[in-house]
């Protein structure tokens, strides 16, 4: 869990291109000597990596452009992504992670899970069980699969079907509980060691480089029309 939420603040902060006041890797003064990483990291690979990494967190359950049209345009653009992931190119990323996870606050992390919960308790029944329906049939289908790499995925329409209808559940929470879990989230993540952070940035960025650039572009394009449509950023 700590994990997955630091790497979901990280990403958000990069992909929605938030001001630097939130996030702020160590500057060039911070790191001492000529083998500091930080200053050959450039902001198209920052980008990269924020969509890469966001666009994986949110396919399982992506955020009614309305949300259900835009999660539905996000797990179109991360579908190809998803099922080329190889996990010997995912695992030293994944690595990091958890070591950047563990700097993190306790009590930040609790507070986002918190947050989170308040946002979706807020979710009507009917259109949670219309998800979990939807991702029940989409995991049957991923099961049978015959060709999966890191992932088994599901026909494509499928999991079309379980990003629209959690589209649609999110469509229905209060835009107050989403946003303040989002800023949460940069909380969380400013609470984590910034030197242990900046690595993982400059990996993230190298791994995001290696996949197909059209696709990572629809993808981040199809990330910032889901926040925006689920009231975490403003228009």
């Amino acid at each position: 869990m700590r994990t997955v939420l630091i790497v979901l603040a990280a990403s958000t902060a990069a992909a929605l291109r938030l001001p630097s006041t939130f996030v702020r890797l160590p500057s060039e003064k911070s790191v001492c000597g000529p083998s500091s990483f930080v200053e050959h990291v450039s902001r198209s690979s920052v980008k990269f990596a924020a969509a890469a990494t966001l666009s994986a967190l949110l396919v399982v359950q992506p955020v009614q452009a309305d949300t259900a049209s835009a999660a539905k345009d996000l797990t179109d653009a991360i579908y190809p992504i998803l099922g080329d992931l190889k996990k010997d190119k995912v695992a030293p990323l994944a690595s990091k992670a958890v070591g950047v996870a563990l700097t993190a606050s306790p009590r930040e992390i609790i507070k986002t899970v918190d947050a989170g919960l308040d946002a979706f308790l807020s979710v009507p029944p009917d259109k949670f069980y219309a998800n979990v329906k939807a991702l029940k049939a989409a995991t049957a289908q991923a099961s049978s699969a015959t060709d999966c790499n890191l992932l088994c995925l599901p026909p494509l329409d499928a999991a079309e079907k379980v990003g629209a209808t959690a589209g649609d559940a999110l469509g229905s929470i209060d835009t107050t509980k989403v946003k303040a879990f989002a800023l949460q989230g940069l909380k969380l993540l400013n609470s984590a060691d910034k030197l242990a952070l900046a690595p993982l940035v400059v990996d993230g960025g190298k791994f995001a480089a290696s996949l197909n650039p059209t696709d990572v572009a629809k993808a981040t394009a199809a990330a910032l029309e889901l926040a925006k449509a689920s009231g975490a950023v403003a228009e």
